[in-house]
């Protein structure tokens, strides 16, 4: 498990798939921005809301 700080920043490469994600504070909440880059022929897009 790899736990990043405020204002770090990772990139990941096209198809990457994530099975297993959480939060590693049991008090904070994290927050996340996510910026997608897709080819314009592409129509899916795949959203989480934490609920």
């Amino acid at each position: 498990m790899q736990v990043f700080r405020a204002g770090e920043s990772w990139s990941e490469r096209p198809g990457a798939h994530h099975t297993i994600s959480e939060n590693a504070s049991t008090t904070e909440p994290a927050k996340l921005l996510a910026i997608s880059v897709v080819d314009t022929n592409d129509t899916e897009l795949t959203t989480f809301d934490g609920q």
